[in-house]
């Protein structure tokens, strides 16, 4: 047999199950909803600040890749031409502005707007 077929499946089950629930505790850690911008503007720990940012610009890849098709059908790159610190920046100015909305809809403004150019 030799792959492992010998064993009695009993043993396996216990031990898939803590993978699977090892899996599932450590991608909870990483996994949070969009920060608000008060925490943008004000995080508790530069940690916090990166973890910002990178949130940001991974749903902003992902909303970009969501919505990239104008009504041509054709590829559209909402943040081509900006920098990371750009967005940073444009992001920062929103939250200043709205102090009790969320990163989320400075996203989708910021989409509009750069959809309207």
């Amino acid at each position: 047999m030799g792959y492992g077929c010998d064993k009695p499946i009993m043993k396996i089950k216990p031990a898939a199950l803590f993978l699977c629930l090892l899996c599932q505790t450590a991608s909870a850690e990483w996994v949070r909803a969009e920060p608000d911008c008060a925490m943008w503007m004000t995080p508790d720990t530069a940690a916090r600040e990166l973890e910002n940012k990178a949130w940001l610009i991974g749903f902003l890849s992902g909303a970009n890749m969501a919505f990239s098709l104008d009504a041509d059908r054709k590829p559209f790159n909402y943040f081509e031409g900006l920098t990371n610190g750009q967005i940073y920046l444009w992001m920062d100015n929103y939250c200043r502005a709205n102090p009790l909305s969320s990163t989320l809809y400075g996203v989708g403004e910021l989409m509009q707007q750069r959809n309207s150019q």
